[in-house]
This record gives structure tokens, sequence and C-alpha cells, in this order.
């Protein structure tokens, strides 16, 4: 598996080096690892930055614990306190750059979907356009109307077997609906009445 790595990374410098451009679905796909690579690293300023914020909540309750009327230590806890809001908002601002970058991650498959919807398209009126030339219409609406005739006559012999068999068998709709309804009540322990 590593060596096929190597040999796809060997092959893109390659591309690169001698120019050759690169699909746009390759570049969608470079896009998106990038971006994901940032999340990421982002994630991990977040849990330094809460840490951080941890740390400096419980330095300041340490600390005004000891102020005692002491105005050094007061400003003291008020820095603190001024780091723990700033801190809040560094971490604020991570999510939302991190929202960003995943909103840009999903505009990026969005787009990527679209040319491959296009591109079968293209493909599908190909294949419509083909299958024009090979089949004739008239031909094709005797053939379906054989096969319509057929299937309608089909229809009739089951019906008229089915009709058959329950007369043969002695099976009556009501006696069916009776048991149905006999199972409902011995499963749900209750009346159709109060069901319904």
């Amino acid at each position: 598996k590593r060596k096929k790595n190597k040999v796809r990374v060997r092959e893109r410098e390659c591309y690169v080096m001698f120019g050759k451009k690169k699909t746009p679905q390759e570049m969608s796909r470079e896009w998106t690892r990038n971006m994901k690579k940032e999340m990421r690293q982002i994630d991990r300023q977040i849990r330094k930055s809460q840490a951080t914020k941890k740390k400096l909540q419980a330095e300041m309750k340490k600390e005004a614990k000891n102020v005692n009327g002491d105005k050094q230590r007061m400003a003291a806890v008020r820095i603190m306190a001024k780091s723990v809001v700033q801190t809040d908002k560094q971490i604020a601002h991570l999510y939302g750059t991190k929202a960003q970058m995943n909103s840009v991650c999903l505009q990026i498959k969005e787009q990527q979907a679209t040319l491959k919807m296009a591109k079968a398209m293209k493909q599908s009126v190909q294949v419509q356009q083909i299958m024009g030339r090979l089949v004739k219409l008239p031909e094709l609406q005797a053939t379906m109307t054989k096969m319509q005739m057929q299937m309608q006559k089909n229809g009739l012999v089951q019906e008229i077997i089915d009709e058959t068999m329950d007369d043969a068998m002695g099976i009556d709709d009501d006696d069916v609906d009776d048991e149905i309804d006999k199972v409902i009540m011995e499963i749900t322990d209750m009346n159709l009445a109060d069901i319904g």
C-alpha cells in the first residue's frame, strides 16, 4: 500500500513538473484534502485554547481567594479574567473559521457532483441518440401493442384461475377477514372497535 502511495506521489510530481493539467476532479480532491488538513489544525488550536482557558480559570479562582483587599492581586485577577474573555473570543473565532472551511468543502463536493451529473447527462443524450437510430419507432410500437395484449390476456386468465381455485377450495373472503380480525385481537389484546 505504501508503495502505491509513493508511486502516486511521484506521478503527481511528474505531472506538476511537466505541466500536465489536472482534471477538475483531481483539483477538487486536492482542495478538499487541504481544507480538511487545515480543519484538523484548527481543532488542535481549539483544544489548546480550551486547556489554556481552564488553567486561567483555575489560577483566577486561586488568586481571587487571596485578594483580601489587595489592589495588586485584584488587578491580577482582572487581567486573568480579561485573558479568559479573549480566549473565549479566540475559540469562537476558530469555530467560525472551521464552519466556513467546512462550507467550502461542501461547495466543492456540490460542484463535483454537478460536473458528474453534467457528464452523465451528456452520455445519456448520446446513448438516446444512438438508440433512436437503432430502433425504428413504428416497429417498436407494434411490438409494444402485441406485448400489451398478451399481458391483458394473461391477467384475465390469472383472475379466472384464482377464482376457480378459491371456489374449489371453498375459501370465502368473509372467512379470511374474520381470521385476520382474530389474529389482530390476539396480538393486541384489544377489540377492533377499540383500535379503530
